[in-house]
């Protein structure tokens, strides 16, 4: 079960934190001070755009041409008072949503929303299966890792920092404690990556029971997915009535290399959690781990999931996919059918006539 903790606004500036340029942000050098009760209950951010030791400006109002009173760097963590729109139109920009933190603002497109949500380390793994293992969500703002074994993937390769965020899912194979009696969970992903393995804190991580992912209705049959492209919208609808509704991320309406595919189509695979990457040298690459509560409903690859590097919901950014909040994609992926069995945690339909709900992608 997680660990429910109590802070106000002066314990959250004086516990594991420090001021910089203006700023209240976390040690990004040392993640691992984010397992400490100290953020369960201030609602955070983190800065997720840019790679590693990006920066980007605190401004005296929410006005990109305003004065400039501080700075925050990627996975900086960052107490988030309001969110607001801008003083003035920026025409650069879409989304005109900007975050109050201590010190100034920052744009919302840049700041994830995320929470600090610690839970109780297991002595031993369930077994779900033919072997112990379970599948995990990361529950903090972000955790360092330790490699076990060669890299895999060309994200594990290449970052200097190899960290894993909020809303990820990952599959833990093994339990150890290591020399400073911290529990630790061995996590791997299953999909669309090549074999590696990462020890994690198992406080960040939330073991995902079977219960956790039951159906949602399923003695409904006539259910729909509609994503809206104008409106950057997705509804649920059962029969002819919208029992849910959230904004979400799509690929640009007017692109021919990344638009959302418009039609009618049938989930055809969902998995818990897929490794997404593509476009290897073309300057459009990308190399994504852990993509949580995936549905794929073409296949060219467009799917609903979440994810975890920006904040720009309501205005289409993707490539393809149409990106969500976690709490949005995973009910998306409970109440849609196909079933996905909790072991592999993967499951591909082929009777798409029968048995696979709808997405249904309009342009306006």
């Amino acid at each position: 079960m997680d660990k429910k903790y109590l802070i106000n606004r002066r314990d959250f500036l004086s516990k594991s934190i420090h001021v910089a340029a203006g700023a209240v942000v976390l040690n990004r050098m040392d993640l691992r001070s984010l397992l400490t009760p100290a953020l369960s209950d201030q609602k955070i951010g983190r800065i997720c755009a840019g790679g590693e030791g990006a920066w980007f400006d605190l401004k005296a109002k929410p006005d990109l041409n305003s004065q400039t009173v501080g700075s925050v760097i990627r996975d900086s963590i960052i107490p988030w008072y309001h969110t607001t729109a801008a003083n003035r139109v920026d025409l650069n920009s879409i989304n005109q949503r900007w975050v109050e933190t201590e010190g100034g603002y920052v744009y919302a497109g840049y700041v994830q929303p995320v929470k600090n949500i610690l839970n109780a380390p297991l002595s031993e793994l369930p077994s779900y299966g033919d072997k112990p293992g379970m599948w995990v969500e990361i529950t903090v703002p972000a955790v360092d890792i330790i490699k076990k074994g060669p890299p895999g993937t060309y994200w594990l390769q290449h970052a200097l920092k190899p960290r894993l965020y909020y809303g990820q899912v990952f599959w833990a194979s093994e339990i150890r404690t290591d020399e400073s009696n911290q529990v630790q969970y061995l996590l791997t992903q299953r999909f669309g990556a090549a074999e590696e393995y990462y020890w994690t804190p198992a406080e960040a991580c939330k073991p995902i029971t079977p219960e956790d992912v039951t159906p949602i209705s399923p003695e409904i049959e006539n259910k729909k997915v509609l994503v809206n492209l104008a409106r950057q919208t997705l509804s649920c609808f059962e029969d002819d009535r919208e029992i849910y509704f959230c904004r979400v991320s799509t690929g640009p309406l007017l692109s021919k290399g990344w638009q959302t595919p418009p039609g009618d189509h049938p989930i055809w695979r969902k998995l818990f959690s897929l490794h997404m990457s593509a476009g290897g040298g073309t300057g459009e690459a990308f190399d994504t781990p852990a993509i949580a509560w995936t549905s794929l409903f073409t296949t060219t690859g467009a799917a609903i999931h979440t994810s975890y590097w920006h904040n720009e919901y309501g205005f289409a950014r993707s490539h393809g996919c149409v990106n969500c909040l976690p709490e949005d994609a995973k009910f998306v992926w409970r109440w849609t059918s196909p079933v996905v069995p909790y072991e592999p945690g993967d499951l591909t339909w082929n009777d798409w006539q029968k048995g696979s709900s709808r997405i249904v992608v309009v342009e306006s």
